[in-house]
Parts: structure tokens; sequence; C-alpha cells
């Protein structure tokens, strides 16, 4: 009697398993979708690149538009008039399209008088389809990026991830806010709050993708200035964007979340994106397999 019992309840699984297999599939939503916004991805940056001293000026605008949840592709915007303007010396300078045709605009090559100083404003205007796009925005500090190692990871849970030290130094007697971008695609926003200005902050960052026997992979962490409305902002799209669309969270948008650029011509059809003005400090590291530790 036990053994029919027993044969009994496996062949129930084994029905259950079935049913419940051919009738899984995936289900998509139909989703009403909103008119298409202008996407705009703006940056003036001051580089220091690897702990130079002497920073690279770096003025670039990305243009696109909104798709649908599903549409992962962005539609890039090639035909704006794209101007910043320095509100300190008044003086306005034309983007051009880049070469590449996917929405890029950048200073003209032969500009040879665009400056970054430490007090500056930047307005930045787009005008696409009839209406004008503006944002104005100052210069957020950065500090640069004091020490990044490789170290043994002794994680029993995960020992294939690679094990970095970050350390820097926050900015004296001021409230301070920045963005850690590592590699390509993970951002995260920080505050001073709990960091001692006098001492140089350290904090561990693990990194799955670590190479393989017989290869390095060279990897780069940047520390952008920011402020308290754009670290909201990034936090904002980087709870809804998840890890799962797209490289970055300035992609083409989904969802509406507004940022700091204004439509001036049609108040309620605001863009998605926005405008950072900001120092940038960036440093490489060259990673190697765990088991040479």
């Amino acid at each position: 009697m036990k053994y029919l019992v027993w044969r009994t309840n496996i062949i129930k699984l084994f029905i259950a398993l079935f049913l419940f297999s051919s009738c899984e599939e995936v289900i998509r939503l139909d989703l009403e979708e909103a008119a298409p916004r202008l996407v705009i991805d703006a940056q003036v940056a001051r580089y220091y690149v690897n702990g130079s001293a002497t920073p690279q000026n770096s003025v670039r605008v990305i243009l696109s538009t909104s798709t649908g949840f599903y549409n992962t592709q962005p539609y890039y915007v090639n035909d704006a008039e794209v101007k910043i303007t320095s509100q300190n010396t008044d003086t306005t300078y034309d983007l051009a399209l880049t070469a590449s045709q996917r929405g890029v605009y950048e200073l003209l090559s032969d500009v040879d008088d665009f400056e970054i100083l430490d007090n500056s404003r930047f307005l930045l205007e787009v005008t696409y389809n009839g209406e004008t796009y503006s944002s104005s925005e100052s210069l957020n500090p950065s500090v640069p990026i004091v020490g990044l190692e490789q170290v043994a990871n002794s994680n029993l849970f995960d020992p294939d991830q690679i094990k970095l030290k970050v350390t820097y130094q926050d900015l004296v007697d001021q409230e301070n806010f920045y963005i850690f971008r590592f590699g390509d695609s993970e951002f995260i926003p920080v505050e001073d709050r709990f960091v001692k200005e006098d001492t140089p902050f350290t904090f561990d960052y693990f990194l799955d993708d670590a190479p393989v026997a017989g290869e390095d992979l060279n990897f780069t962490i940047a520390l952008w200035g920011s402020d308290l409305f754009f670290n909201n902002y990034l936090n904002s799209i980087l709870t809804i964007n998840g890890e799962g669309r797209g490289s970055s969270p300035f992609d083409t948008q989904p969802f509406s979340v507004k940022g700091n650029i204004y439509n001036t011509t049609t108040s309620d059809r605001y863009p998605y994106g926005y405008f950072r003005v900001h120092d940038v400090y960036t440093q490489d590291i060259t990673l190697v397999p765990n088991s040479e530790f």
C-alpha cells in the first residue's frame, strides 16, 4: 500500500509540472503610449584624467526622442540647433552634429576660447521642431580619486568577484554631492553626510566581470561633481530603470522623470533628460584574475 501511495503521488507531481510548463507564456501588456518627447543628455565638464592637474574641457549634447516601454532602441535627433552660452562672458557657442549621425552635438573643432572656470555658469539652448528648450547650471566641483587598488577577495559567497578599494577625500567646509561611475554602466550617487572632511574615505567595490586567466581587463572609475537635485534625479532614474534597460540611465526613457531642462515655448511639453556642469576625475586600473593574488 505504501508503494502504491508513493507511486500515485509521483504521477500527480509529473502531471502538475507538465500543466505548469504548458501554460507558461510571456504576457505582453498593451500599454498606452504617450506622444514622444525630446530626450536631452547634455554635459559641460572639466575632465581630470588619471590624476592630471590640467583638465580637458568637454561639451557634448546627445538628443533623441522617448520610446515605448518595450522599445529599447533610441530614435536619434540629427536636425536640431544646439547652443551653449557662457553666462560669465555672455559668449555663445554653436554645437555641430558629429559625423556619427547618432544625435551627438559637440563644439566646432576651431573653437579655442572655450573656458570652464570655478565660478562658471552656462546656458543650454536646444531648438527642435519649432520649440526651444533651455537650462542654466553652475559648475559642481569634484575631488580626485586618491586611491584605487585591486585586493584579494575573501568573500566565500562569491569568490569570483573582483574586489577594489576606492579612496577619495571630501571637499571641506561645504555640503557636497558626487556621482561614482563604475565602468560604462553603473552609477552610484553619494553625499558627504557620513564622510569626515579631514580624512580620506575608503570603501570596497565588487565587480562581477572578472578577467579570465591569462588576460587583463582595463577598468575606469569616474567621480562626478553633483548637487542634491541631480542626485535625487539620478536616484529616481535608477529606481525605475533598474539594471535591465540599456547601458546608461541617460538612454532614451519610456517613463516620465522630469529633469532640469524646460520647454520655453510650450511649458507642459517639457523634455526628459538633464543638463549637468561639473568636474570629472577619472582613474584607470588594470584588473587581473583573482588567482594571481
